[in-house]
């Protein structure tokens, strides 16, 4: 399989609600600017912000709700690196091996911070987006 046949994982979007069709949407030609990470990323940071990591079924969060949120984040944790996560490989069971990729350590910081700076970033070039989602 090529690396362009991959489709699991998420985009941080910004999104406005189309009431007449009651969707969700962002505008044609919106180019996110923080990179694809997988769920299993995703979820961890979702995690680490106390924000509901089902995202698949959580639907978009207020822009200026995630910034404040974020923004408490990494005022809290200003001198406190996220723990270093070593590679682990899984042999067992007789099928797949499964191998973890790690984080450095201070990942979590360096992610929440990206995706905090992105909703300032979106909120300021597109004032008609009101909500932010990894989708």
């Amino acid at each position: 399989m090529r690396a362009q046949e991959f489709t699991e994982g998420a985009d941080f979007l910004g999104y406005k609600f189309n009431a007449p069709t009651k969707t969700w949407e962002f505008p044609d030609g919106f180019k996110q600017q923080t990179g694809h990470l997988s769920n299993h990323s995703v979820r961890e940071i979702l995690d680490a912000l106390g924000l509901d990591s089902s995202f698949e079924d959580a639907g978009p969060i207020e822009i200026d709700k995630f910034i404040n949120i974020s923004t408490g984040w990494l005022k809290k944790n200003i001198d406190k690196p996220s723990a270093d996560v070593p590679t682990t490989v899984d042999k067992s069971g007789g099928g797949a091996t499964m191998i973890s990729g790690g984080r450095p350590e201070g990942w979590i910081n360096r992610m929440v911070m990206t995706f905090n700076k992105e909703a300032r970033r979106i909120k300021q070039a597109h004032p008609d987006l009101t909500h932010v989602a990894f989708a």
